[in-house]
């Protein structure tokens, strides 16, 4: 006891009494307890020194409880920051590369919907005269007027007294000329008043192609084409004399040869008003050209149950086709005509005449076909914007060329009012 007395007072207040205890225990054990052990064993012979002697060592004993974990230290304050490193030099701008190869051509965008009419412009300042043009072709010769009547047979003179003879008859005086015919459409037209600007009939054979177009070879006499390249028109301009007008009526006949392809050449190779839109007839005056009348070709006729291989081939016919969904310009509109004289698929062939189905006579049409009843053809009537004196301008245009395409044009009137 004195002992463990001893080691708590050394020990101080830091430690429990739990750890005290066990302290002093294991030091008496460890000191005094193996001196008493062999006192008792050896005290019969008195060989052992009890007061001096320690006994021997004793088993370590076994291993304490942990003891419960102190407290947290207080952090470290936090070191100086370092410098800023010094900045490397720039290095060398590296070669440049290769091209690399083209990315493939992308799809065709789809079409969009044609747009709403824009609102009428106002009209532009009247152009400087042109200069004059050719004359115009000269129009038929009358037919001559029927002789006139024979005059009133005189009565017989009577005979006079002492037999002198009778008055000698006079003859009748002879009746007036016969009326000229006169080559106006007044009931093509709608009335007297029309002047003719434009005729051609090719069925006469004393009359010759405008300069500007060329006589073909085909089995029908005909103007065709002078143009030789791919696509393009061919021109010719017809005086108007320079009086003003402000109506146009006329009509034209034509044949098929080889493939026509309506206005293709408009939707989608992006031809205006002043190139090939059409494959057919253009009528136009002033400058820029202001539209007067179309006389559109087709592919063939085709019916609402034809099957299309190819979207873009339904603009190869007639807007008025059945199963067609593209229209004619905007700025042709409904002013146009449009026939095809192929009467279906199987019939096309390339570079060939078709004699039989004229164009634009508004006769022949098969499969209910409404293109020869729209706008009501041969005829057509337009009353323009504005009054004008500027000459008038027909182009025979093909969105293919020679020998694959051709408007072999037999007839055409042209009058102004």
């Amino acid at each position: 006891m004195d002992t463990l007395k001893r080691l708590t007072r050394q020990s101080g207040s830091s430690q429990s009494a739990t750890d005290l205890l066990a302290d002093a225990l294991a030091e008496l054990i460890e000191k005094k307890l193996y001196t008493i052990m062999d006192c008792a064993r050896y005290d019969a012979d008195n060989l052992t020194d009890c007061s001096l002697k320690p006994g021997p060592k004793g088993d370590k004993g076994c291993l304490g409880d942990q003891g419960k974990e102190g407290p947290q230290g207080m952090n470290g304050e936090p070191g100086v920051k370092g410098h800023v490193g010094y900045s490397g030099h720039k290095g060398e701008v590296g070669s440049k590369g290769p091209i690399g190869n083209p990315g493939p051509l992308g799809h065709r965008g789809v079409k969009g919907d044609m747009g709403e009419i824009g609102q009428r412009g106002e009209a532009g300042v009247k152009g400087e005269r042109g200069s004059k043009g050719h004359y115009g072709f000269p129009g038929h010769k009358g037919e001559s007027g029927g002789p006139g009547a024979n005059g009133v047979k005189g009565n017989r003179g009577f005979v006079g007294n002492n037999g002198q003879k009778g008055e000698k008859r006079k003859m009748g005086v002879q009746g007036p000329p016969g009326p000229i015919a006169a080559n106006i459409p007044s009931e093509r037209c709608g009335g007297p008043g029309w002047r003719k600007v434009a005729f051609i009939d090719m069925t006469n054979t004393s009359q010759n192609c405008p300069q500007g177009l060329t006589l073909t070879g085909y089995s029908k006499r005909s103007c065709g084409a002078t143009h030789t390249d791919w696509k393009n028109c061919s021109s010719v301009t017809f005086p108007c004399g320079g009086g003003q007008y402000s109506r146009v009526c006329g009509r034209a006949k034509a044949y098929h040869w080889g493939l026509l392809h309506s206005f293709y050449g408009y939707h989608h190779e992006s031809h205006d008003i002043n190139a090939q839109y059409v494959n057919g007839l253009s009528f136009t005056y002033g400058t820029p050209r202001t539209h007067i009348w179309t006389f559109a070709a087709g592919l063939y006729q085709a019916n609402s149950s034809d099957t299309f291989f190819n979207p873009e081939y339904r603009d190869f016919h007639c807007p008025c086709n059945p199963g067609n969904t593209y229209g004619s310009p905007p700025f042709v509109c409904n002013d146009y005509f449009c026939e095809s004289g192929v009467s279906s698929r199987s019939a096309l062939d390339i570079n060939t005449f078709y004699p039989d189905d004229p164009l634009w006579d508004g006769q022949g049409c098969i499969h209910g076909n409404p293109c020869c009843s729209f706008n009501n053809p041969p005829w057509f009537t337009k009353t323009l914007p504005t009054p004008t004196t500027d000459d008038i301008e027909m182009r025979l245009c093909l969105s293919g060329g020679a020998p694959h395409a051709n408007i072999a044009l037999e007839q055409m009137e042209l009058y102004v009012y």
